[in-house]
């Protein structure tokens, strides 16, 4: 679950004015309302990093929202994002594996962002450690995973989408 460390400690939230905003999160399906509640408390956000740590400490909330569908939640609630990523320049995504880019809800939330962020310049996803010795079939899978990630429209003509891959970035620009 996601939640602003101020509201936990009961303390005015900053967030309308912030301009570089940083989620650390395991990506579960409960975590993508919570995303959204910081990017809807979050106007002016030009600069969003989210790190996708190794592991999250599992908690009881996780078996009672095992029956939620997230990607259902926001799309239900699409309309009122859509006016909310006018600001978002940079996004840095942050994975402990490039393999995470597999999962539905990481999946969904890039999709969204490259489809609602209107003044986006640049999406970089870097991974904390490279594959160790990978098999044509890990290979091919992460391949398959940032095509797949590439393809996603974009509404700013100027986004570029950059992903690591063995040898360094992929780098993907519209403009050519």
């Amino acid at each position: 679950m996601i939640v602003s460390i101020m509201s936990v400690k009961h303390l005015p939230s900053p967030l309308p004015k912030c301009q570089c905003l940083t989620i650390v999160t395991s990506m579960e399906k409960w975590s993508l309302p919570g995303i959204g509640i910081l990017l809807q408390s979050s106007p002016y956000v030009e600069t969003l990093n989210i790190d996708f740590p190794l592991s999250f400490v599992w908690t009881p909330l996780a078996f009672l929202v095992s029956r939620y569908d997230e990607v259902d939640h926001w799309k239900s609630k699409e309309i009122y994002f859509k006016f909310l990523l006018r600001c978002l320049k940079f996004i840095k995504i942050k994975l402990f594996h490039f393999e995470g880019i597999h999962t539905k809800e990481f999946t969904f939330l890039v999709q969204f962002l490259l489809t609602n962020a209107k003044v986006l310049e640049k999406m970089v996803i870097t991974n904390f450690l490279s594959m160790q010795n990978p098999t044509p079939n890990m290979l091919l899978k992460s391949l398959q995973g940032a095509l797949m990630l590439l393809s996603f429209p974009r509404s700013s003509p100027h986004a570029v989408v950059m992903l690591p891959y063995r040898g360094g970035k992929i780098e993907h620009d519209l403009r050519t």
